[in-house]
Parts: C-alpha cells; sequence; structure tokens
C-alpha cells in the first residue's frame, strides 16, 4: 500500500511539474519574424528585476498575478524589424517555466520581441536565441540596418545650425540633387537661390531655365534642410547619414530611410556649390 502511494505522489509531482513548464510550437525563422513587432541583434549590458508597476502600468502594485520580471538593456547592433534604436530595453519573465529567457550579461542574441502596454517582450516560444546559435536565422533574415544613435545625430544638427546662424547668411544660391522614387522633374538637378531669406528663383542647372518650384518647396533654402534632419530624429527613421558643411555648417548629404519595412520612400539630397550672394 505504501509503495502505491509513493508512486502515486511522484506521478502526481510529476504531472504538476509539466503542467507549470514551459511548452513551445515549433516556430520557422519566417515565423518569428512575422509574428515579432521587434528583431535584433545586440549584447546584453544590464539585467534588472522589474517592478510590479513596470510589470503591467496601471494596474495595481498588489495584484496577485502579476508575474515576476526582468528588465535587459541591449547594446544594439543591427536590426530587421521596429525601432532602429543603438540601445533597446526588452522585459521578460525571470523563470523559464513562465517561458521566461534567461539572458546573460555581456553576451549577444538575436531577439525576437512582442509590443504589449507599450514594452518589448520575449520568451522561450518567441525563437530569440545566442547570436551563436542563430545561423539558420541570418541566413533568412539577410542584411539587417545599422542602428540610429539618435542623440548623436541630434547633438550633430544642433552644433551646425547653431554654427550656420552664426555665419548670418541671408542671401546665397546652391545647387540641389534629389535621389527618390519620384517623376524626372525632381530628381534632376536645380540651382536654388535665396536672397534676403527668401527664395528668389530655382531653376535647372543644365539649361537655367525655370522649373515647378513647387517640386522643391521642402528643399528651396538651408532653414528648410536642417528641418528635414530634425524630422526625421523626432520620428525616429530607420537609417539616417548626415554630412555637414565643416566651416559653414549647412548639411551637404542628407541620407534618410524614414521605415526599413517600406520600400521607394528613401530620399537622398546632396547639396554643392553653396556660394554666398554680396
Amino acid at each position: 500500500m505504501k509503495k502505491i502511494l509513493v508512486i502515486a505522489t511522484s506521478l502526481f509531482v510529476l504531472s504538476a511539474n509539466a503542467a507549470s513548464a514551459c511548452s513551445c510550437l515549433p516556430t520557422t525563422p519566417q515565423q518569428s519574424l512575422q509574428n515579432s513587432e521587434a528583431v535584433f541583434s545586440g549584447r546584453v549590458v544590464d539585467v534588472t528585476e522589474q517592478s510590479p508597476a513596470e510589470r503591467r502600468p496601471g494596474r495595481r502594485n498588489e495584484d496577485p498575478n502579476f508575474l515576476n520580471g526582468v528588465k535587459v538593456t541591449f547594446e544594439v547592433s543591427e536590426v530587421w524589424k521596429g525601432n532602429s534604436e543603438r540601445r533597446l530595453v526588452v522585459t521578460t519573465s525571470d523563470s523559464s517555466a513562465s517561458c521566461g529567457y534567461s539572458f546573460q550579461e555581456g553576451q549577444e542574441y538575436l531577439v525576437y520581441a512582442s509590443d504589449e502596454d507599450a514594452q518589448l517582450k520575449t520568451g522561450l516560444c518567441s525563437g530569440t536565441k545566442r547570436l551563436s546559435d542563430a545561423r539558420a536565422d541570418l541566413a533568412v533574415l539577410g542584411e539587417g540596418e545599422t542602428p540610429v544613435n539618435y542623440r548623436l545625430n541630434a547633438a550633430q544638427l544642433q552644433q551646425h545650425r547653431q554654427l550656420w546662424r552664426n555665419q548670418n547668411i541671408s542671401s546665397y544660391r546652391y545647387t540641389l540633387r534629389v535621389s527618390c522614387f519620384c517623376t524626372p522633374e525632381v530628381t534632376q538637378p536645380v540651382v536654388v537661390e535665396v536672397r534676403n531669406n527668401r527664395v528668389t528663383s530655382i531653376t535647372a542647372a543644365n539649361t537655367g531655365k525655370p522649373v515647378n518650384q513647387e517640386y522643391f518647396r521642402q528643399y528651396n533654402s538651408v532653414p528648410k534642410l536642417f528641418n528635414i534632419v530634425q524630422n526625421a530624429i523626432a520620428n525616429k527613421a530607420a537609417s539616417m547619414q548626415i554630412t555637414y558643411h565643416r566651416t559653414l555648417g549647412y548639411p551637404t548629404q542628407i541620407n534618410i530611410d524614414k521605415d526599413a519595412q517600406m520600400a521607394d520612400e528613401e530620399i537622398y539630397l546632396t547639396i554643392e556649390n553653396l556660394q554666398v550672394i554680396r
């Protein structure tokens, strides 16, 4: 009788453990990508316990249904989906039985994350894995985007915008080249002329003939070029490459991809031959 009781108790314990364990359906890299709001690779720089208020914003801290969680901060190296930032914070349960992923500080991972309650979350069933084990995933994902350092871009914008203002230049002309998924009228090089901070003419660089100024309304002054960069930073463009004139401060090259998941919305501006009009 005792033997039967021991066996029954053992079976009960095993059943309880099995019921509480995390169980995941098999998934492919394509499915993991499709089911995620953010996909990136990066190195873990910090792992900290998540407070109850952080786990479920707006819910009472004493709610007994709260799961213990951790916040994992990543230094991002490559992005395939979602915000293209240098640092991202992802949350996960601190228990593998609750499908939490155990991240190790200093290690690199490929992360598939969902967006819940305005927080990125991941776990054992999302497809997340060590980067060294992600060869099959990387073959499917292909080349990702380099994350954007928005703070650095914002600091550079502020510095060079002030440098341009310090020149106190109100009359100038420059050659503008636009590369985009646009009509030929937009992509032809043009000469923009500004006098006393007002646009006086926009002409074709090759013929000198006037062009439709409406096509170039966003790019027809140096302050507007700065605004393009500012808007890209504010809207967290997927990628940005901006160069500025070393002494005058105005942008000389603006390359912006607003959304890595959308085609044909990239824009590339080249500003050259700026001449001050006396």
